[in-house]
């Protein structure tokens, strides 16, 4: 994701969109994205928290920056990696997960 600052006004706003067949791994050093998805998910994805989503048979979601922090200017710095799932679980369940918080000193 790299650092991005967005202004006041400026935000992150992945739309809705599907996917199938691979597993994405967020983690934040700064900023706060809301993630919902279709298995009626909503949580804030922080920084020094991993979030682990396994689309396999398909899942559809959106990550924005919430709305309290729009009006103000932040920064949003951090790595999402996708990783395409073996064939034999391709079609497995969708789930999303988050890890315990714990502070991430660098």
């Amino acid at each position: 994701m790299g650092l991005k600052i967005l202004g006041a006004g400026k935000a992150l706003d992945v739309v809705p969109h599907p996917h199938i067949g691979l597993a994405t791994v967020t983690y934040l050093f700064k900023g706060e994205i809301l993630h919902r998805d279709s298995l009626a998910t909503v949580k804030p994805i922080s920084p020094g928290v991993v979030n682990w989503m396994t689309t396999g048979s398909g899942i559809a979601y959106s990550e924005r920056t919430p709305p309290e922090i729009r009006l103000t200017s932040t920064e949003l710095f951090g790595i999402q990696s996708w990783i395409v799932l073996p064939e034999q679980n391709e079609e497995t369940a969708p789930t999303f997960f988050i890890t315990s918080g714990r502070t991430v000193r660098h």
